[in-house]
């Protein structure tokens, strides 16, 4: 094919890997701000719970417990579990409701949202001053 006196090859699209049924993944988008603080104020499996709780928002399936099948895919016990959920409570980064026996795990992702920097800031500004005379050297 020509396209203004240019030869131009066909290329075969080679686009993203596609996601088959069974696959799991996860859909973001995930705040880096939030990763970051789970990063720095809990421990590894409050960080693995984070993410299972980031799945489900996907799924829209955001209004109930944890399941077993759910922490048997990471290989985690209930015991850590319930530690996880409470650091990440403590950091504010979830809100637990609960409902009846159980804690329903909730994302909280505008308490400890850091408020993005100006793009323009503004500095002050120093009139200059110039002297009124003007020293002319001889030689």
């Amino acid at each position: 094919m020509e396209l203004l006196g240019c030869q131009i090859e066909n290329i075969p699209f080679t686009g993203p890997k596609r996601i088959f049924k069974g696959e799991y993944f996860i859909k973001g988008p995930l705040p880096i701000w939030w990763i970051k603080i789970a990063n720095q104020e809990c421990i590894p499996t409050a960080q693995t719970i984070g993410l299972i709780l980031f799945y489900r928002r996907g799924l829209n399936a955001v209004n109930r417990p944890i399941t077993a099948n759910e922490l048997e895919m990471f290989g985690i016990s209930r015991w850590s579990k319930r530690q996880a959920l409470r650091e990440l409570s403590d950091a504010r980064l979830i809100t637990l409701e609960k409902s009846g026996r159980r804690l329903n795990p909730i994302l909280d992702l505008s308490t400890r949202k850091p408020t993005p920097p100006s793009l323009v800031t503004q500095t002050p500004t120093v009139p200059m001053t110039l002297p009124n005379t003007i020293l002319l050297l001889n030689n």
